[in-house]
């Protein structure tokens, strides 16, 4: 798993520190691979925030629809 990768799909450093619960300067030390030991907490932290976004999308979708009525 790359860091740079990680550090994308979360928007920056900041962000993916404060999802992951740790430190800017941890994440910083991901340049290429993020450590083996982090793997699982990183793809559970992904994949929480993939339905975070999934759901905001479907409620932004719900309320388009209700205005258009």
């Amino acid at each position: 798993m790359k860091g740079k990768q990680v550090v994308e799909f979360f928007g920056g450093v900041r962000a993916a520190a404060r999802a992951l619960g740790l430190g800017a300067s941890t994440v910083c030390q991901w340049k290429d691979e993020v450590p083996v030991s982090r793997h699982i907490h990183v793809q559970l932290a992904m994949e929480a925030e993939t339905k975070r976004r999934a759901d905001e999308a479907a409620k932004e979708t719900k309320k388009a629809a209700r205005k258009a009525r």
